[in-house]
């Protein structure tokens, strides 16, 4: 069960640092400066990452029999930038503190 919240844990901090990259930082470079490299890298790095996400989230959520909306919620917040972070932290509090994984 360990092991499933913490690849969890470091897929959705990968997820969020990329998301908030692509968006605050690329996408800006793109529009503003007209410098596209930066958004052909993040982009599909985002992408491929969020897919690895899913797969742990996923797997946590069968390992620690999470509820349906707990569920839903982390399937979507891969795709707003920022809420990942808060999500992390609901789940920790709610599911895995009382194991007493760090």
């Amino acid at each position: 069960m360990e092991k499933a919240y913490t690849w969890y844990h470091r897929l959705s901090l990968a997820v969020g640092t990329t998301l908030m990259i692509f968006v605050f930082v690329a996408i800006p470079l793109r529009y503003f400066a007209h410098i596209h490299w930066p958004d052909m890298i993040i982009a599909p790095l985002h992408g491929y990452l969020y897919l690895g996400y899913l797969a742990a989230a996923m797997n946590f959520c069968f390992k620690f029999k999470v509820k349906l909306l707990d569920a839903v919620l982390l399937v979507l917040v891969g795709l707003v930038p920022g809420l990942v972070f808060v999500m992390d932290r609901r789940i920790f509090r709610h599911y895995v503190s009382e194991l007493g994984i760090q």
